[in-house]
């Protein structure tokens, strides 16, 4: 008996090291990639940048992962890391570009799906992080200087109502706001976290995509304390209530455009 238990439990890990082998290549042609014998290379070909493949990828790769869980220990599977490593960089890679396409496009259709797979695979925070960095930063850091807060006033801040209004300015973008109405409809799985990784990653599971205050106001906060974070010292209480007002009238615009918005309670 011990002797069958023991062949039964060889063929299952032969099984699940053969669905996993299996899993990689398809993946790998999904993406584009290719193994050699020297490892695994980027054809000349661009990676695969429809949506549903890139939905087709996410649904696979969380297949290879449970096979990954299951067969931990095994030789055979830790040989695979490089290969799912590399096709791990190249969905973050594709998913980024159609993502990106999607939304400079308004296309609401491919930016649920892209949407959707972020969700799916564990990347709600990359999809926050790539808005963060394409969208929002460099169109505040243009607008967020010493020299558009005293607005041809040496010492004044008489320009931060406009900088406000910038930002406003920015959330009533036809893109941005699909984005937010659409990032509300889509579920996040209960296994997607905040990570900065794709499934190698893990953190506290998330409820839901949160542009608002991981793209948006995460860089409003950051450019103003790097670059005016004297707008709120308090050793000039006549300066500090000019500017709370603003800062108030600039929340109660954003509720305008947006409706009540959770992350302007943590601004």
């Amino acid at each position: 008996a011990a002797e069958r238990a023991a062949v039964a439990a060889a063929r299952a890990q032969l099984a699940l090291c053969i669905d996993a082998a299996r899993c990689v290549d398809k993946l790998e042609a999904l993406l584009g990639l290719r193994a050699s014998g020297a490892g695994l290379n980027r054809p000349a070909v661009a990676a695969a940048s429809d949506s549903h493949v890139i939905e087709r990828v996410g649904a696979e790769l969380n297949r290879l992962l449970h096979y990954v869980e299951q067969g931990e220990g095994l030789a055979f599977i830790r040989g695979l890391t490089p290969r799912i490593s590399a096709v791990q960089d190249a969905l973050r890679a594709s998913l980024r570009e159609t993502f990106l396409a999607a939304l400079n496009a308004a296309d609401g259709p491919g930016l649920k799906l892209s949407l959707r797979t972020y969700a799916a695979v564990n990347g709600v925070a990359d999809a926050e992080a790539v808005v963060a960095r394409h969208v929002v930063t460099p169109a505040l850091e243009a607008v967020i200087t010493k020299a558009a807060l005293e607005a041809g006033s040496l010492g004044s801040h008489n320009g931060l109502p406009a900088i406000y209004d910038a930002v406003v300015v920015l959330l009533r973008r036809p893109q941005l706001r699909l984005l937010l109405e659409l990032a509300a409809t889509v579920s996040v799985p209960a296994a997607a976290s905040s990570a900065d990784q794709l499934p190698d990653g893990a953190d506290a599971p998330r409820a839901a995509f949160e542009f608002m205050g991981n793209a948006v106001f995460a860089v409003l906060l950051r450019l103003v304390d790097d670059r005016i974070p004297h707008i709120f010292a308090p050793g000039l209480p006549d300066l500090f209530h000019t500017n709370y007002s603003a800062t108030s009238a600039f929340l109660v615009a954003v509720e305008s455009v947006l409706g009540p918005v959770d992350a302007i309670q943590a601004f």
